[in-house]
């Protein structure tokens, strides 16, 4: 019920009888006037200072501020909107009121799913998605309009909005060929469905009281039984679905008999006992029903997926997994089945959690008005929209990826050691298997060591402003700007000349190392110096390397895949090169040249040249890997070539 906090001004005027201002707070915020005499808060105090001061006429502006939860909706009586409410007051106004308005904030508002390999969540009003994006998953359409349910399924994501029901990703065209069974084509006959579920390469719906079922039929899970009524409850497996209905529980597809094992073990009979459940979860070969507050699990079981452990308390939340699955009871998450990708290590300090989801080999939770999720990690797939600092800097591997803020680096991917945040760090750098970093503690390395990589010098340790990570090797660069370099050293890329000048800037690749000079790049290992003129940036491959100077971007090298024809661009800042190819940032954005340029031609064709400039909001950064390419941008990091996907960070 709202609360009414009233004050009144006398107006007392020797030919005015009433003259009378009151103000009206409805609960939620505080109303104060610009002369700081009304306060109209938690308690409305009336201040005789006000006409003390300010005989008739005057003016007086008020400001609503809502408290925290609520939101200020408007003015009404003698002002309207959403502004400041200015009152004039007159020996001749007579009496005025005003009413200001609050309201309870609308809780956040969380849709969020867990495909395979991709996520998507929407969270106030945004629809993001991240994770890997083959087959175009993370695409999502322009004007959706207002999403009302979000799905995900291995390689496709469908929403329904008040327009009906829109899917992109694998399957859009229905061409046959690999993931591509037409999973994403929406039938003409779908318009408002109800309930919507997707598996790994099919899609069913729940529409005007029927399920309808499209994609992929290799195991019957198209194959809607008849006799169910009333369905209202639809989940899909990876080959096969179920439904609960007034007529029961109908599943369908793959495990309508037990082979054994994967794909048809069972998963799809279901057992006597489960009769009248109240939710019901699939994984990629097992189900789990929740009835009466316990778990009946079936179907493939090899890697611990039946075997639920003992639950005390009233189960809030479930959910089932690739072959795992997640109950959440009394504000705990306990989960059972594979440990693969860390599924089962669950983050520490979860609370107030009110929403869970479990993928193929992650699970993700909304708790503390924050979705937070773990398990499998190559694609970002675990890196949940976070809010990090402004990035800076970006480093790139083929298992790992860093960003460095201006007090911190968070990496992630499948090195021996990951150091998952690193505080007060000033440059990281990332080899094949390795990593660098230097922070308040100086210089240290972590990862493989095969060819101590990883062991840094002493001598370096507490001087490095500045390193740069090899494939197998490491330099850096002290205050005075001398270079010292370790790891392998098979084709002397570790051996730095004797007469270098003092550097500020190296480059690093396969068995080469390269610092400029003012008028040159100066290179040891596998690869010749270059000319420059005043150079500012350089970065080293394979077998070449590219650099920007006052002429613009210069490559030099082996020139295969035609890695070294750099297109014309305007004002570079930054370059990145790959195995057989390279990018740079410029006034146009990020341009990429040499194999995987979309022209079929053979070696390493991945389209790492082919740049999404579609997917790129403001990009700031760019590297390049073997065969893939990423540019940091307002939104994270995105990646194309061989490893394409999303990591959203802001």
């Amino acid at each position: 019920m709202p609360i009414f906090k009233l004050f009144s001004l006398s107006c007392l005027a020797v030919l005015i009888t009433a003259c009378n201002l009151t103000v009206v707070n409805e609960g939620g915020g505080v109303v104060q006037s610009g002369s700081g005499l009304i306060d109209c808060g938690d308690t409305c105090k009336v201040s005789s200072k006000l006409l003390e001061n300010n005989n008739p006429p005057f003016e007086e502006t008020l400001f609503a501020t809502p408290d925290e939860g609520y939101e200020f909706v408007g003015w009404e009586g003698a002002c309207s909107g959403t502004q400041t409410c200015t009152v004039r007051v007159t020996h001749f106004s007579g009496n005025k009121k005003v009413i200001a308005h609050f309201q309870p904030l609308a809780n956040t508002r969380v849709l969020f799913d867990i495909g395979s390999d991709h996520a998507c969540a929407h969270i106030d009003h945004g629809l993001e998605c991240w994770g890997q994006n083959q087959y175009g998953q993370l695409d999502i359409p322009t004007g959706l309009g207002e999403i009302q349910s979000l799905h995900t399924g291995a390689r496709h994501s469908c929403v329904t909005t008040e327009s009906g029901l829109h899917c992109w990703g694998a399957g859009e065209q229905n061409s046959g060929e690999l993931y591509q069974y037409g999973q994403s084509d929406v039938p003409d006959n779908i318009h408002q469905p109800s309930q919507v579920a997707l598996g790994w390469n099919h899609t069913c719906v729940i529409e005007s009281g029927q399920v309808v079922c499209w994609g992929f039929n290799e195991f019957g899970q198209l194959n809607v039984p008849e006799g169910i009524v009333n369905p209202h409850t639809l989940v899909a497996g990876a080959h096969h679905n179920c439904v609960l209905a007034d007529s029961g529980v109908h599943c369908w597809g793959a495990g309508l008999i037990d082979e054994g094992g994967y794909p048809q073990a069972g998963q799809s009979l279901v057992p006597a006992t489960v009769t009248h459940p109240s939710a019901i979860g699939l994984g990629n070969a097992h189900t789990c029903a929740l009835q009466d507050n316990d778990i009946i699990c079936w179907g493939e079981g090899t890697w611990g997926q039946l075997d639920v452990p003992e639950i005390n308390g009233e189960i809030d939340l479930f959910a089932v997994g690739g072959t795992h699955a997640c109950v959440v009871v009394s504000d705990q998450v306990q989960c059972w089945g594979t440990n693969q990708s860390g599924v089962l290590e669950i983050p520490e300090g979860l609370s107030d959690i009110n929403a869970l989801q479990a993928g193929n080999r992650n699970v993700c939770v909304f708790a503390a008005e924050k979705l937070t999720c773990w398990g499998h990690n190559h694609y970002g797939l675990s890196e949940a929209p976070r809010s990090l600092a402004r990035p800076l800097q970006l480093a790139l591997a083929e298992q790992q990826i860093c960003i460095r803020t201006e007090h911190d680096a968070h990496c992630w991917g499948s090195f021996t050691t990951n150091p998952d945040t690193l505080a007060d760090v000033v440059d990281v750098a990332l080899g094949q298997r390795h990593g660098c970093y230097i922070d308040a503690g100086g210089l240290a390395c972590y990862g493989d060591n095969n060819h101590q990589q990883s062991l840094v010098p002493a001598a370096i340790v507490d001087t490095a402003v500045n390193v740069e990570a090899g494939f197998d090797h490491n330099c850096a660069v002290n205050g005075a700007g001398a270079v010292t370099c370790w790891g392998d050293d098979w084709s002397g890329a570790t051996d730095v000349p004797l007469d270098l000048q003092p550097v500020s800037i190296l480059g690093l690749g396969n068995q080469i190392s390269c610092a400029l000079q003012p008028t040159e790049a100066v290179c040891w290992g596998g690869l010749s110096s270059y000319p420059l003129d005043n150079p500012i940036a350089i970065a080293v491959g394979n077998n070449h390397g590219c650099a920007i100077d006052n002429l613009g971007v210069h490559c030099w090298g082996y020139n295969s895949s035609g890695k070294l024809n750099v297109p014309t661009m305007s004002q570079p800042s930054d370059v990145a090169v790959g195995w057989e190819h390279g990018c740079a940032l410029a006034e146009e954005g990020v341009l990429c040249w040499g194999a995987g340029d979309g022209s079929g031609k053979p070696n390493y064709d991945y389209g790492q040249s082919v740049v999404p400039h579609t997917h790129l909001v403001n990009p700031r950064d760019v590297e390049a890997n073997q065969t893939f390419s990423c540019a940091l941008d307002e939104l994270g990091v995105y990646c194309w070539g061989s490893r394409n996907f999303r990591v959203i960070t802001r």
